[in-house]
C-alpha cells in the first residue's frame, strides 16, 4: 500500500503499531547480511533503541560548523586534483568529500569512499550481494575497530547512510544551480533541493496489528510504502517520529560545504545519469562537470 499524504506519512512514522521490516539473521560473521542484521535501521524495539543510541552518541560529539568547513576544504582540494577536463563530480568529489570528512570527524582512518558507496548500494533489503561487496564490508569493519560488533556496525551505518544521500543532496542542489533553475546561498540551495528533489524518496513500514491510515483499514502484516517527497517539506526526507534521522544537521552541513566549493563549476553534459530506482535515491549516479 502506498501512502502519499504528508499527514498520513507522519502519522504512520509516529505510530508504534508500524514496524520497520526487520533484516533476517546474518548467515556469515562479517558481510552485508551481518551489517543489515546488526545496525539499528533494520530492527525494532529495545534492540533498535540500543543501536540508535550508539550512532546518536557519535553524531552528538561532532562539530556541525566544523563539518561544513571540512567539506568545503576537502571538496575544494578534490576539485583541484581533477584539472580542467570534464570529470564526475559524484565519484571524484561529492561522495569522497562526504565520507572523508565524516570519517575523519568520527576518528575513523583508512576508509575508502568507494567501499562505502559499494556497500551503500547493497545495504537496502534486496541489494546486490557479491564477493566484492563482502570484502568491502570487511575492510570497513577493520577501519572501525576490527570487531564485528554493534559499535562497528553503527559507525559503518553512519558512513553508508551519509554517502549517497548527502552527496546526492549536494548533487541535486548543484544541478539546479548549474541549469539556472535556482540560485542562492549554499544553504538555500540545499534546503530547496530537499523540498523539491530530495535524495531519499520513500521508506517502508509493516503493520503489527490491524490499523487505520486515513480512511483506509489495513490488515496486520500489510507493508506500506511512505512517500517522503509528496509533501514538498524539507523536514520529511529525514523522516519523522521516534525514528527520524538523527544526522540531519550534520548532513546539511556536509552538503552545504560541498555545494559552496563546487558552485563555480558548470555542467559538461546536459544528460544526467541517476541512480536506479531500486536504490530508493533520487540522486545522480554521475554528474559530469567542468571547473
Amino acid at each position: 500500500m502506498d501512502v502519499a499524504s504528508a499527514a498520513d506519512v507522519r502519522s504512520v512514522l509516529a505510530d508504534p503499531a508500524f514496524l520497520v521490516p526487520p533484516a533476517p539473521a546474518a548467515d556469515a560473521p562479517v558481510g552485508i547480511a551481518w551489517l543489515r542484521a546488526t545496525v539499528g535501521r533494520f530492527c525494532n524495539g529495545e534492540t533498535h533503541d540500543r543501536r540508535r543510541a550508539l550512532a546518536t552518541a557519535d553524531l552528538e560529539r561532532l562539530d556541525v560548523a566544523g563539518l561544513r568547513q571540512g567539506a568545503f576544504e576537502r571538496a575544494t582540494a578534490l576539485l583541484a586534483l581533477n584539472g580542467r577536463k570534464p570529470f564526475d563530480l559524484m565519484a571524484r568529489v561529492a561522495r569522497p568529500a562526504t565520507v572523508d570528512v565524516l570519517a575523519g570527524a568520527l576518528g575513523i582512518t583508512g576508509v575508502d569512499a568507494a567501499d562505502v558507496a559499494l556497500v551503500g548500494r547493497a545495504y537496502p533489503a534486496g541489494g546486490k550481494r557479491d564477493k566484492k561487496t563482502e570484502r568491502a564490508v570487511a575492510r570497513l569493519v577493520a577501519a572501525c575497530g576490527g570487531a564485528p560488533d554493534e559499535a562497528a556496525a553503527a559507525r559503518i551505518g553512519l558512513l553508508v547512510q551519509a554517502c549517497d544521500a548527502t552527496a546526492g543532496m549536494a548533487g541535486n542542489a548543484l544541478i539546479a544551480l548549474f541549469t539556472g533553475a535556482r540560485g542562492g546561498t549554499a544553504e538555500e540551495l540545499v534546503a530547496a533541493s530537499l523540498r523539491d528533489d530530495p535524495p531519499v524518496r520513500s521508506t517502508r513500514r509493516v503493520a503489527l496489528t490491524p490499523a487505520r491510515i486515513g480512511e483506509d483499514e489495513i490488515a496486520a502484516g500489510t507493508t506500506v510504502v511512505l512517500d517522503l517527497t509528496a509533501a514538498r517539506d524539507e523536514q520529511l526526507p529525514f523522516g519523522a517520529g521516534p525514528r527520524s534521522c538523527p544526522g540531519r544537521e550534520q548532513a546539511l552541513a556536509l552538503a552545504a560545504g560541498i555545494v559552496e566549493a563546487c558552485s563555480g563549476c558548470s555542467l559538461a553534459e546536459s544528460e544526467i545519469d541517476y541512480l536506479p530506482v531500486a536504490a530508493n535515491l533520487g540522486a545522480p549516479a554521475s554528474l559530469m562537470i567542468l571547473r
